[in-house]
């Protein structure tokens, strides 16, 4: 057992310890002679060696295992890990449960990982939700622009239109403005010549 890194643990009916390995003695920081007959509370804080106790207790009442609890555990030298903890009843040949045996293996590392895991998770749904929200910025500047660029063209044909229009009735008014010179002169002079009234009326007309 003392070969193994995960602490490996048996205590009888009174939680006190009957064997550990060298991994548990560590942890506890002592050696394993020194832990034989001693309990949690010895070498765990009063909270944390009330939460073993219990555990212990409710295996040895009613014989069913507890298997991969995580727990944080603060070590004597104020090493805070988190473990997970395997216990299961020891039993005599008579089948009767007189214990329990119990393996911690340090998962720290893993636990680590998982919320540098979660860190990274939740900074990259902030950087997707800000790139979200630029593209959707972009994607407005760019429909104003082309909604712009729409309407210049609009406006841009309209007064091509209206020059085109402009110009058509150019010579028409010209000659319109010609001919009403012409009627003004007519009339202005002493002499109105009716024949040539009812020519420039005519012409007028026919324009």
């Amino acid at each position: 057992m003392d070969n193994i890194p995960d602490s490996i643990y048996f205590k009888d009916s009174n939680n006190k310890f009957i064997m550990v390995n060298k991994a548990k003695a560590d942890h506890s920081g002592t050696t394993a002679e020194e832990m034989i007959g001693k309990t949690d509370f010895d070498f765990m804080s009063m909270e944390q060696a009330a939460k073993a106790c219990l555990d212990d207790e409710q295996i040895i009442r009613t014989g069913i295992p507890i298997t991969n609890k995580v727990e944080r555990v603060t070590h004597i030298d104020g090493t805070e890990v988190y473990n997970s903890v395997t216990k299961i009843p020891w039993y005599d040949t008579h089948g009767a449960i007189i214990g329990t045996i119990g393996i911690s293996r340090d998962i720290t590392e893993l636990i680590r990982s998982k919320e540098r895991l979660q860190e990274n998770s939740e900074q990259l749904k902030e950087i997707n939700s800000d790139l979200e929200r630029r593209v959707q910025h972009e994607v407005k500047k760019r429909r104003m622009h082309e909604e712009l660029m729409t309407q210049q063209a609009k406006l841009a044909a309209m007064g091509e239109m209206i020059t085109m229009i402009a110009h058509q009735w150019r010579t028409p008014l010209n000659i319109m403005a010609l001919l009403m010179e012409d009627l003004q002169d007519v009339c202005d002079s002493d002499h109105v010549d009716k024949g040539r009234v009812i020519d420039a009326a005519g012409n007028f007309i026919s324009h």
